[in-house]
């Protein structure tokens, strides 16, 4: 890719790669496993992220400073639509069922997108600059906000915040393991932070260079990435080791 490649999506069924180019104003398709570009698609400008609805004929994809978000059809390969935002997008997830999509912002604003019908559905405040989404148990989504060193607990079924959880530091990426209902949080300031859902406290903190989070299928390995360091850190799950 030329620009400068960030965000990246990859479709439940493996078969469709996404990625943007934050210095610019586009997102670039592959096809897997083939690994060859197929398409470059215009979207709104800086554009960090990017998702892929379970149907894999819809992405989502936040405008930094365009303040937009676009939603892209898969099928033509074209943007259909560009909902403009209060503030900067920042990140997006979409729910497990498919039914929502949700905007995060610098303003802590976070958006809910309708997917069936591609309109804004909901909008709620919480604590500014979300970089941060995970779905837990019960229908509920957990958002960091990196400027207050805080967690907000969601639950997307009555669309209330239910709590806050304050972090200290800086919170960015997060992932649960909803088996034992666990949160990892990549925290800029204190490293890999785990904490207990069950009774929202913190279990322990591993210090390391952390910003990008991601946790392996199968829940037993923590891969967090060092922006400061250029290094990943693949963390086991059980023995924080």
């Amino acid at each position: 890719m030329s620009g400068v490649p960030y965000g990246v999506a990859i479709s439940k069924s493996g078969k469709i790669l996404l990625t943007t180019d934050i210095g610019g104003s586009s997102i670039v398709r592959a096809n897997l496993p083939n690994r060859v570009v197929m398409t470059t698609i215009p979207v709104g400008v800086t554009p960090p992220h990017v998702a892929i609805d379970a149907s894999e004929t819809r992405a989502y994809v936040p405008n930094q400073t365009g303040h937009s978000v676009s939603i892209v059809n898969l099928t033509t390969n074209s943007e259909i639509a560009q909902l403009p935002l209060a503030g900067e997008g920042y990140n997006v997830a979409v729910q497990p069922d498919n039914a929502i999509a949700y905007i995060t912002t610098n303003i802590g604003r976070v958006y809910l997108i309708n997917i069936p019908t591609g309109t804004f559905a909901d909008s709620f405040d919480i604590d500014p600059a979300n970089n941060g989404l995970a779905f837990g148990r019960g229908r509920r989504l957990y958002i960091s906000s990196l400027l207050s060193g805080t967690v907000t607990l969601f639950n997307t079924g009555t669309r209330t915040v239910v709590s806050v959880l304050t972090t200290g530091g800086t919170p960015q990426r997060m992932a649960i393991n909803t088996t034992v209902n666990e949160l990892y949080i990549a925290n800029e300031v204190l490293g890999l932070d785990i904490w207990n859902l069950s009774t929202n406290t913190r279990m322990t903190t591993i210090p390391m260079d952390a910003y990008g989070l991601g946790l392996s299928p199968d829940g037993n390995k923590i891969y967090v990435s060092g922006a400061r360091t250029g290094t990943v850190t693949v963390v086991n799950r059980a023995s924080r080791t």
